[in-house]
């Protein structure tokens, strides 16, 4: 097993995508500044007692600014209070603050022993985020079979980012064989949910009729589809499907561009970097 200086030693704009990906998991935006409130100065009174839902709830407030001032080292030490009470909210709290280097250096294998203790509590987001960082070796080993699994766990509790990401794993065959029905299955319930990564993907999966029936009306109903939300993930169908023969003209004619040169790999490189588009 690498030491856990080299567990560090990721590129940078590795880590971009995975705080990305971390950030579209847990749906954050954090934007918002507040003064301290009622709501904040009663929180803060039960949680000095010892109270773990009002040590959570404290760190919530500080984390997002929501109510008090966003102060990302009170929401780590009121985390940490209620994390030791095995709070899972709290524990994966503490893992995206590790993640991002909220108030403290970045440290993904700190984030990835807090997102394991919420993980096992069964968050799904949790589940997520460990899957997340196994596919990518960030903070543990790379393990292509071990992100499959959190994976699956996620998924079977209707993640809808899981979903996706697990017909990404069986469309590669990374850590489990390579299986495209497999992947059409998962990515057809995150698809049916509204995500654009897998509408995408599964554009891709009937116009190379890899797991499904060739179709090619049926790739581009999923292409317009996912085109409707993220137009970067359509383009990332499309790209893979036409290979040179599209450009602009392929965009007016999404059937006539499934018709052209199908490679023999219906995807590109292996990524999860998609599973990042709107749903």
């Amino acid at each position: 097993m690498r030491s856990t200086e080299t567990q560090h030693q990721i590129a940078p704009e590795l880590g971009a995508q995975i705080r990305a990906m971390l950030a579209h998991i847990f749906r954050e935006n954090i934007s918002r500044q507040g003064s301290e409130n009622a709501d904040a100065k009663s929180t803060r009174k039960l949680a000095e007692k010892g109270h773990a839902g009002a040590q959570t709830h404290l760190g919530h407030m500080y984390y997002f600014g929501h109510g008090a001032p966003q102060n990302y080292s009170e929401a780590r030490k009121w985390c940490l209070r209620a994390a030791a009470f095995d709070v899972a909210e709290a524990q994966s709290r503490l893992g995206r603050i590790y993640a991002n280097g909220y108030g403290v250096r970045q440290d993904f294998s700190k984030a990835a022993a807090w997102f394991q203790k919420a993980a096992d509590q069964d968050s799904p987001a949790d589940q997520c985020a460990l899957g997340v960082l196994y596919a990518n070796g960030a903070g543990v080993p790379k393990d292509d079979a071990q992100a499959a699994t959190w994976f699956r766990r996620a998924a079977d509790q209707r993640d809808v980012f899981a979903q996706c990401a697990l017909g990404v794993i069986h469309a590669y065959g990374a850590g489990v064989p390579q299986d495209y029905a497999e992947a059409a299955k998962w990515f057809q319930k995150s698809a049916d949910r509204g995500h654009a990564g897998a509408q995408a993907y599964l554009c891709i999966l009937y116009a190379h009729g890899a797991g499904v029936p060739q179709d090619d009306d049926e790739a581009a109903n999923w292409y317009w589809k996912s085109r409707q939300k993220d137009p970067a993930a359509a383009q990332f169908a499309l790209d893979s499907i036409s290979a040179d023969e599209g450009g602009e003209q392929a965009s007016h004619n999404v059937a006539e561009a499934f018709r052209a040169a199908r490679p023999s790999q219906p995807f590109p490189d292996f990524s999860l970097s998609l599973l990042c588009s709107s749903f």
